[in-house]
């Protein structure tokens, strides 16, 4: 009965670690399983002086490390294995939530491009190759990425970036949802006139990638919907 009560617990506490946006709570410093190859890596800080992210293949041999420190004073970046620390000016004060999305490209031509941003705005921003990189031992970036490890006191979670669709503008046309949606997410277009209105649907299906491209044409009292 003890075991039971305490794998229930088990359970509810790592439900609860999961939000509605896919936000996962950091409790630890240990490795997570984390596909960096076909997922863009968000994590959310909040009030952080520093934020250090360590990838790795499996069985436990590093690809690389991202630091960024001193973001109070006199804010720098490092990529172990190509840069040294880099000085840069941020945009905003990094005091409150910020929202950290490290990303990576494989190139066939050289490594990996590795871009980092925060609340959207670009940080980092470089295809890792001989020419980039001063050392000597870039080419441990072109290992395939499967766990991660999150190291700063003020990280709060961390979680895949949503693939969406940016919003959909329709011209003579109401559309809803009218923000930005989720893959596989159906929006409707209702295309107006005085005395007509038609409706249609379209999906998102990957990223940015609608099913058709709509368009509503306004001529006196008649509309027509035109799509791919």
């Amino acid at each position: 009965m003890v075991i039971f009560l305490a794998a229930l617990l088990l359970f509810f506490a790592g439900a609860a670690a999961t939000d509605d946006d896919g936000w996962i709570a950091v409790t630890t410093t240990d490795k997570v399983d984390f596909d960096w190859e076909s997922k863009d890596l968000q994590i959310k800080t909040n009030n952080a002086n520093d934020l250090k992210v360590k990838f790795y293949t499996i069985p436990d041999k590093t690809v690389g490390r991202i630091f960024i420190k001193d973001l109070k004073s006199s804010a720098k970046y490092l990529i172990h294995n190509c840069l040294a620390y880099v000085s840069f000016n941020p945009e905003e004060s990094f005091d409150g939530e910020i929202v950290w999305t490290f990303s990576k490209t494989q190139s066939e031509s050289a490594g990996p491009r590795i871009t980092v941003e925060y609340n959207e705005e670009p940080l980092i921003d470089i295809t890792i190759s001989d020419s980039t990189c001063d050392g000597t031992f870039w080419g441990s970036w072109t290992g395939v990425v499967s766990e991660i490890e999150i190291t700063s006191e003020n990280a709060e979670s961390y979680r895949s970036k949503p693939v969406q669709c940016n919003a959909l503008t329709v011209r003579n046309a109401l559309v809803s949802p009218s923000g930005p949606v989720q893959v596989n997410t159906v929006v409707k277009v209702t295309c107006m006139s005085d005395h007509l209105h038609y409706v249609i649907t379209v999906t998102c299906e990957s990223e940015e990638t609608w099913s058709t491209e709509p368009s509503c044409q306004d001529m006196g009292t008649v509309v027509f919907i035109l799509g791919n």
